[in-house]
């Protein structure tokens, strides 16, 4: 398995917990930019995944189209978008929901779209808004319950902005109008 992040300190924790957990002969992880031409050769991995980051990268067709380059023929990408639009949002919504970093808001139907635009095959989507909102409502209530030291360790305004974070995620995923979905494509036997 090969793991890549932009973020050197990334790197740096998955190496130590895959060592901790005795996985380093089996993992390894690289500092690579997914907003790149990724730094491997065509065909090479029987699967790709990523999981709630692609709504991070402007680019979402260079980045399946990659993907689907270093595919195997008959391999699979699975990955998660969590920022597709499925009803009304503001604009104050928005702001908060990307308050954190830059995020690539998409309709329903656009993943499919780029999905068969680099020759992949769609075989799974799947609706995780609901896991989504729980998820978020429990970060938020854990991150509460550890308030102050968390103000030590971040400081009032990066908690206060995290909790409303948190929040307006839940609110969003449970009111149905920005939703997470999971898809599963597969790469046919001609490279894209």
């Amino acid at each position: 398995m090969t793991g890549i992040d932009v973020h050197d300190q990334a790197i740096a924790t998955a190496q130590a917990l895959a060592a901790e957990r005795g996985l380093a002969e089996l993992a390894r992880f690289e500092r690579a930019d997914a907003q790149q031409p990724l730094p491997f050769p065509s065909g090479r991995f029987d699967a790709v995944t990523c999981i709630d980051a692609i709504n991070h990268l402007p680019d979402r067709p260079r980045v399946i189209g990659e993907c689907a380059r270093v595919l195997t023929p008959g391999g699979r990408l699975l990955f998660t978008d969590p920022v597709v639009i499925t009803g009304p949002v503001t604009s104050v919504d928005i702001r908060s929901r990307s308050a954190i970093g830059f995020f690539l808001f998409v309709p329903v139907d656009y993943d499919e779209q780029v999905i068969a635009a680099c020759g992949l095959r769609l075989i799974a989507k799947e609706d995780t808004t609901p896991q989504m909102a729980d998820i978020a409502a429990r970060r938020g209530a854990a991150r509460a319950a550890r308030r102050a030291a968390l103000i030590e360790i971040d400081g009032q305004e990066t908690v206060e902005a995290q909790q409303e974070f948190f929040a307006v995620v839940a609110r969003l995923a449970t009111e149905r109008t920005l939703s997470r979905f999971v898809y599963v494509a597969e790469r046919g036997e001609r490279s894209t």
